[in-house]
């Protein structure tokens, strides 16, 4: 069976678009994330909502395209192995985005001078980056956790400074969304003023900051 087969039994046919290039190439077994297997053509999963392949029972719309320049939140096979051993042990999704948000803070370096854009991949293998490049990390290793994670731009930070540009991230939660700021080391942070990113202006924001 192949991807599309699959995808279409999971969510039925009305709930899913699909714009598949070099579909040989693509990942076609159950549930498993999609990402770069060393082709020079990579596949990505760029979706409105979330990555992470498991997650299409939420039925968001999912499109798979070969351009990896649009996606900053490639994920690597390493990346989805250690978010999976971060998470296993925990029950409750707060949990999971804490768990997830300390590894990032212990393991990887805010620079506050950065003004390039680094996709999740690159920032976890030189563990440095930018807000926005940290942003992206924390959102793609969230969603492998089964978390719905986009970033945000902050406007207004939480003791009411307005900011020219600072990225972090926000977990929608069954009750509440919280903002996870990696950058200024709070989980939960209370910023003012923020604008949430889809994956469309995500990966638009991204492709400008990096041309081909």
């Amino acid at each position: 069976m192949g991807l599309l087969e699959i995808l279409r039994e999971i969510v039925g046919n009305s709930e899913l678009e699909l714009e598949v290039t070099n579909e040989q190439q693509l990942s076609e077994r159950e549930h498993e994330p999609l990402y770069d297997k060393g082709l020079r053509k990579r596949a990505t999963l760029i979706t409105r909502e979330t990555y992470a392949l498991q997650n299409v029972h939420r039925k968001y719309g999912v499109v798979i395209s070969e351009c990896v320049t649009l996606n900053p939140y490639h994920l690597t096979p390493e990346m989805v192995e250690l978010t999976q051993e971060l998470t296993k042990s925990y029950g409750s999704d707060t949990e999971r985005a804490r768990a997830i948000y300390d590894w990032v803070c212990d393991n990887i370096k805010y620079e506050p001078t950065a003004r390039d854009y680094k996709d999740a991949a690159t920032v976890f293998e030189h563990r440095e980056g930018g807000s926005f490049s940290l942003a992206f990390l924390y959102v793609a290793m969230a969603r492998v956790a089964g978390l719905d994670a986009h970033s945000a731009i902050v406007l207004k930070d939480d003791k009411g400074r307005e900011l020219g540009s600072h990225g972090c991230a926000v977990v929608h939660l069954p009750y509440e969304d919280i903002l996870v700021d990696p950058s200024f080391r709070v989980f939960n942070i209370n910023h003012q003023d923020y604008m949430v990113w889809d994956d469309f202006r995500a990966a638009c924001v991204y492709r400008l900051e990096n041309p081909i």
